[in-house]
């Protein structure tokens, strides 16, 4: 049982392998009539000529997605299916077969490694280049592919064209909006420093009309005119280097205006106060000097009075005692003292 089993393995082993075979020269016979195998010769050769022919080799790499070579260079969508499905004597496809062949391979040459399994699965002799018919069928693939070629250069190096072209205009719309970006930030920098220097300028001025309000009575006119001065400046500066006024800027000047005017107000409230004071001030000295002086006139008169009453008694009484005589040089003196201190 077991020996008939065997048999019947090798057998269909063998079986599979010969039908594998006949399919294979079948559909080999069949590619040899058709006008891909030529195609397939054409690819054989730029395989085999690349390391030397820089056309055959920039044909072989001009689409870096072929498997193994098998590009739209030389063949179209369906035959490069049918050239990878293609069957050969052990059953698997020319695909299968490749990848089993040459997965490791790190660097596949065409020459050496690609071409001759080409060149055997398909059944191509050596020396097919000098066959009959090959030579013109090359030729005319070679001018057919340098025109093509040419052309779709020549459409590169205009889509190229326009790239650097459409670049170049990239490039200048980046830069203008650049500029335009750095002018605008530089704009806004210093629009943010004016706003920040009017809202330092409002503290300091509503800072400068709470101390005049609080210390209104003890202040001193040149004290409020060189602060007076001080906030004037600022909305005349303003004005200078502003041509148009936002609002914001027009209620700033209304309310400087109307600072100003309290301050105004306010100086000359005080200055009528001290004017007052001083009015009245020299209303009381005068006053007082003339009260002063005319109780000196009444004291120097009383005394002239006394001494001329004292004189007249001297002449009435002509012998006066010591004691009396002591007593008219001390009233004498005394009268002295008097005027004096008047004086």
């Amino acid at each position: 049982m077991l020996i008939n089993k065997g048999v019947d393995e090798m057998l269909e082993f063998f079986s599979s392998i010969c039908e594998n075979s006949m399919c294979y020269e079948n559909e080999l016979k069949k590619l040899h009539s058709n006008a891909l195998f030529l195609k397939i010769k054409i690819f054989l050769n730029d395989l085999l000529i690349m390391g030397d022919n820089k056309d055959a080799e920039m044909r072989l790499h001009m689409d870096q997605t072929a498997i193994f070579y098998f590009s739209k260079v030389y063949f179209d969508e369906k035959e490069i299916k049918n050239i990878l499905n293609f069957p050969t004597a052990s059953g698997l496809s020319i695909s299968k077969l490749f990848e089993l062949s040459l997965y490791q391979k790190t660097d596949l040459c065409s020459s050496h490694d690609l071409a001759p399994l080409v060149q055997e699965i398909f059944g191509i002799r050596k020396g097919f280049q000098k066959e009959k018919g090959f030579t013109k069928a090359f030729k005319k693939f070679e001018k057919d592919w340098r025109k093509k070629y040419k052309k779709r250069s020549a459409e590169l190096k205009r889509r190229n064209a326009e790239f650097l072209r459409a670049n170049k205009e990239y490039d200048k719309r980046r830069d203008a909006e650049n500029a335009k970006l750095r002018a605008r930030i530089k704009e806004m920098e210093s629009e943010f420093g004016d706003r920040i220097m009017k809202v330092e300028q409002k503290q300091t001025l509503q800072s400068t009309l709470t101390a005049n309000d609080n210390s209104s009575n003890n202040s001193s006119p040149r004290f409020n005119l060189v602060a007076v001065s001080e906030v004037i400046t600022v909305p005349t500066n303003s004005a200078k280097h502003l041509n148009s006024k936002s609002l914001e800027e027009k209620d700033m000047d209304s309310f400087l205006l109307e600072a100003h005017k309290k301050i105004v107000s306010s100086e000359i409230k005080q200055h009528n106060k001290e004017k007052k004071f001083l009015r009245e001030s020299a209303k009381n000295q005068v006053h007082s000097k003339l009260s002063r002086d005319k109780k000196t006139v009444t004291n120097a008169k009383n005394t002239n009075i006394r001494f001329l009453h004292f004189l007249d008694g001297l002449n009435r009484r002509v012998e006066i005692s010591t004691a009396e005589f002591s007593s008219l040089w001390a009233r004498i003196f005394e009268w002295i003292q008097s005027v004096l201190r008047d004086t």
